[in-house]
């Protein structure tokens, strides 16, 4: 969700402490919601790499790729943001508006077809085993710790892990280790207008 409204943003900046990131493919399912706004931002390669693993990336790993416009200490947000402002303000409103239009048409002259896409994809993904067990894990807040959880419960998130290295050909303990490791996403972004 974070991720989506900074895709979504005409100009970012981020403080320099923040990782960004989509949880979905850790729960068994693709970012479909904000994928016609990653698509804007995102190289496609990484946005790819992305939807697959579900791995965080830095502030500065989203300024090389163009996700965001700047990278300040976190000390210093308020101040380049108000720059940035301060830089947009003293121009013409209407040009503003009418040339945001413009570029926004001219850059979603397919969005139609995405979003159909997207509405057929949401539905399908969502019922899948993988997306039940995920939703699930996440509802719940289970312990990643193995197998088992302390009350004695099977996992569902180690037999997602456990599934998904069948598929893959490879061993489960690597990625149950991965999914045991794994701490809780999160994404701090300051987003103004």
């Amino acid at each position: 969700m974070v991720f989506g409204l900074l895709c979504a943003c005409d100009l970012a900046v981020a403080a320099d402490d923040i990782r960004i990131g989509t949880p979905e493919p850790r729960v068994g399912v693709t970012p479909m919601m904000i994928l016609p706004f990653m698509l804007r931002v995102l190289p496609l390669r990484r946005l790819q790499e992305m939807c697959v693993t579900g791995e965080h990336f830095t502030a500065r790993e989203a300024l090389e790729w163009g996700v965001v416009n700047y990278v300040v200490p976190r000390a210093e947000l308020d101040t380049k943001v108000n720059g940035c402002s301060e830089r947009i303000l003293d121009k013409s409103p209407t040009a503003i508006r009418l040339g945001k239009q413009a570029f926004n048409a001219m850059r979603d002259m397919f969005a139609a077809r995405i979003a159909g896409v997207r509405a057929a994809m949401v539905p399908v993904m969502s019922s899948t085993d993988d997306a039940r067990e995920g939703m699930e894990h996440s509802r719940t807040r289970r312990a990643r710790n193995g197998p088992v959880d302390e009350d004695g419960a099977a996992n569902p998130l180690s037999r997602f892990g456990e599934r998904v290295a069948r598929r893959a050909g490879r061993g489960v303990a690597p990625i149950v280790e991965h999914f045991k490791s794994s701490s809780r996403l999160s994404a701090e972004i300051t987003c103004r207008r």
